[in-house]
């Protein structure tokens, strides 16, 4: 289970939520589950196979993306994104001719050994999701991969967050917003002083994933 899961291209969780939560479940919560190869590929054109070279573009130690997938659901995007991170590592010290010093090969050893991802992982990752049953899939499926799930929250990503988590210091904001998910008067009200989209005079009709943009593009590092 465990071997399958640390492979290239396994999702288990990911397939097992998609495969049994029903389709009435999915469009009355918005919940629309991203399959893992869209997943990779938007984290690709988004730079991650390229993170160890950033990591090392000034001196001194390292430094990985912290990435964040405020609607994570079982955790896909996360997952993928740990994959690519680490593989990153894999490729930039593999290249013929690179000339690394001793932090650079002391942290690169760190993400080439998959018994210690847990060490390096441990806050670059987090996720929130709004549904129980999603969040603690999500905190299982980080543990399968051997990252930590303490940076995973089951909370409704448009409130107020807590302090637990670092608003403003993501370098990466991936995810999959919950589409068209009906938002009472009293939920509008409350949110109006923290979305400039709620404070015009047709705030009825914007949709719950303009907010979702909006809240997450204030929380990436500008």
């Amino acid at each position: 289970f465990t071997s399958n899961a640390l492979s290239s291209e396994a999702d288990i969780l990911g397939d097992f939520f998609e495969a049994t939560l029903g389709t009435e479940f999915k469009q009355s919560k918005g919940q629309f589950f991203t399959h893992k190869h869209i997943a990779s590929f938007a984290l690709r054109l988004a730079g991650l196979g390229g993170s160890a070279a950033k990591a090392f573009e000034q001196q001194g130690p390292a430094r990985w993306p912290r990435i964040i997938d405020p609607s994570c659901g079982s955790g896909t995007f996360l997952v993928e994104a740990l994959r690519q991170v680490r593989d990153s590592a894999r490729a930039f010290k593999a290249q013929p001719g690179v000339q690394l010093s001793r932090i650079q090969e002391e942290a690169l050893c760190r993400l080439d050994d998959d018994s210690l991802t847990h060490n390096w992982a441990n806050g670059l990752f987090y996720g929130i999701d709004a549904h129980q049953d999603l969040g603690l899939g999500c905190k299982v499926n980080m543990l399968m991969h051997k990252a930590s799930a303490m940076q995973i929250f089951t909370r409704d990503a448009l409130s107020k967050l807590p302090s637990s988590i670092p608003s403003g210091q993501f370098d990466l904001v991936a995810s999959n917003p919950p589409f068209s998910v009906t938002l009472s008067p009293q939920e509008r009200n409350e949110l109006k002083g923290d979305y400039t989209l709620l404070q015009g005079c047709a705030s009825d009709s914007v949709a719950s994933e303009h907010l979702f943009l909006e809240r997450w593009h204030r929380d990436r590092k500008s």
